[in-house]
């Protein structure tokens, strides 16, 4: 016994779909770029939680995100602090490089190493905080990676965030068709 199977296609639907699908491609690709971006805040959040690098919770409410669509339609996630400390505390400070200002030191120092009489002491707290901006200056810091670990993190599970991503792309497509 033959078995014969035809399909019909309306070329026009399909031709009116596509041209649909390429003119909204750049906002799926923002879509994607967009969530990888909101993955890696929530993952630096985490790392830096774990690291318990956080003292007031300046570093961590400075994390910020956002999706840019580059000049070759290329969508970037990119996840940011504005804070200037925020990059030495990721990736670290070489040995020998010029100290931070001691003057910026002064809050970390009160709150961790001073004792109680000296935080009423006039310039105690400077001092301190000169001094361990002196050995900061010399010794350097290990960075926390944070940022650079958030990154590595969603780029393994970028596949499973971009197919979502499309999924739901692809979802508002056919309800719009």
């Amino acid at each position: 016994m033959a078995v014969s199977i035809s399909t019909r296609h309306d070329l026009a639907r399909m031709k009116a779909t596509m041209a649909r699908a390429r003119a909204a491609w750049p906002k799926a690709s923002l879509d994607v770029a967009r969530d990888l971006a909101a993955a890696m805040e929530l993952e630096a959040k985490r790392n830096l939680r774990k690291t318990k690098a956080t003292f007031r919770g300046t570093l961590l409410n400075s994390i910020t995100r956002h999706a840019v669509m580059d000049g070759n339609n290329t969508a970037r996630g990119i996840i940011s602090s504005d804070l200037p400390y925020a990059g030495v505390i990721d990736l670290g400070r070489r040995p020998g490089a010029p100290p931070p200002p001691a003057e910026d030191l002064v809050p970390w120092v009160k709150k961790k190493l001073a004792a109680k009489g000296d935080r009423k002491k006039p310039g105690a707290l400077l001092s301190l905080a000169f001094v361990v901006a002196r050995s900061i200056g010399k010794k350097g810091i290990v960075g926390r990676r944070y940022m650079q670990d958030a990154r590595d993190t969603v780029k393994a599970k970028s596949q499973k965030i971009a197919s979502a991503a499309i999924k739901r792309f692809m979802d508002r497509m056919r309800g719009s068709a």
